[in-house]
């Protein structure tokens, strides 16, 4: 018996211990695509509700993904996927991949220098062999983009960035997939947000191919990813101070600035940012304050970071009741990885 079978009413039902075994171990073996689908679903819930490791899930997301073929559903996986490696798994960790991911991908992993591999970078070494091979095995151009664009979310190897820079620079192509201007920004984007030493001089080639003002911005938004503190301090400037930047540059960038990647870099600036909120609200059209909020708190996944914002809520018990809950609805998931990672990493 599943809980609101076909969807009929809204709930969250969370499946019990034996049940959760039972859909992890069968849910290759489901049938109705629906109800598969549904199952994904209360797994994440329980991956959300603290009780399913996000590792478990990504391992099952690497072995099960070629029964789905709903580009939908594929989306979706690879979504959680990307939420879970992003903010839920932390950095180090003992090696635990099973060995039914690594015989689905049919490669060795690379080993660090000291010769073992971290749990959160044996994932990502399965899951960016999986999206590669995808990306050119893919039965239709809609899936081979839903592959892609995880790939360039999830993926960090120095593999990935070659893929990338090849495709920036033409020495490959997608098959059947052609990149627009804004695809090419958005890759030469995720090189610069990952450090690489070829981002910037190809960046510099993509302005003098394309200079409408759309470019520009997609430029500019890029340069927010470069991975120093000079450059955050710069763009915060930017967005508090400098009266000639426009308001649709500066939510191009905020994202981009506040990439999990950088969570360092930026989390001395959210408090700063959280105080800003009155003048915004004020001064800014009526949703920069969900971006803003949603890029500085979404950009963030550690416990200080939580408290920060605890403690700014206890400490502006005047602040706008509006603005009260925008804080409140963004930092649920923040407060979820905190959670996550304190229970299945240990910080």
């Amino acid at each position: 018996v599943f809980p609101n079978y076909q969807d009929y009413g809204y709930g969250i039902f969370l499946l019990d211990e034996k049940s959760r075994a039972y859909v992890l171990e069968n849910i290759q073996n489901e049938s109705d695509d629906f109800l598969r689908s549904m199952m994904w679903g209360s797994l994440w819930d329980s991956v959300r509700f603290y009780e399913l490791a996000p590792e478990d899930y990504v391992e099952l997301v690497i072995k099960n993904i070629n029964v789905e073929t709903d580009e939908s559903t594929i989306q979706s996986l690879l979504g959680r996927v990307s939420t879970a490696m992003n903010y839920y798994i932390s950095e180090g960790g003992n090696p635990r991949v099973s060995k039914g991911a690594k015989n689905n991908i049919g490669s060795e992993l690379n080993t660090l220098p000291n010769g073992r591999v971290s749990a959160k970078d044996e994932l990502a070494a399965q899951i960016e062999k999986l999206l590669t091979n995808k990306i050119e095995t893919a039965s239709s151009v809609g899936q081979k983009i839903t592959y892609f664009r995880a790939l360039q979310s999830i993926g960090s190897s120095e593999q990935t960035k070659q893929i990338f820079k090849d495709l920036l620079t033409g020495k490959s192509t997608l098959k059947d997939v052609e990149l627009k201007t804004k695809d090419k920004f958005d890759l030469v984007t995720r090189l610069i947000v990952l450090g690489d030493k070829d981002a910037l001089n190809i960046l510099a080639q993509l302005e003098k191919a394309n200079t409408d003002d759309a470019a520009k911005r997609y430029a500019y938004a890029a340069r927010a990813g470069i991975p120093t503190a000079e450059n955050k301090l710069k763009y915060w400037k930017d967005f508090t101070d400098n009266k000639e930047i426009s308001e649709s540059y500066i939510e191009s960038a905020f994202n981009v600035w506040n990439t999990p990647k950088h969570a360092d870099l930026t989390l001395p600036y959210l408090e700063k940012a959280l105080a800003e909120l009155p003048n915004l609200k004020k001064n800014r059209k009526i949703f920069f304050v969900n971006g803003w909020l949603s890029a500085f708190i979404g950009g963030q996944k550690s416990a200080e970071a939580l408290n920060i914002v605890n403690k700014f809520l206890a400490d502006n018990p005047n602040l706008d009741k509006d603005l009260r809950n925008k804080i409140l609805e963004n930092s649920d998931n923040l407060e979820r990885a905190v959670k996550i990672r304190a229970k299945y990493n240990g910080k």
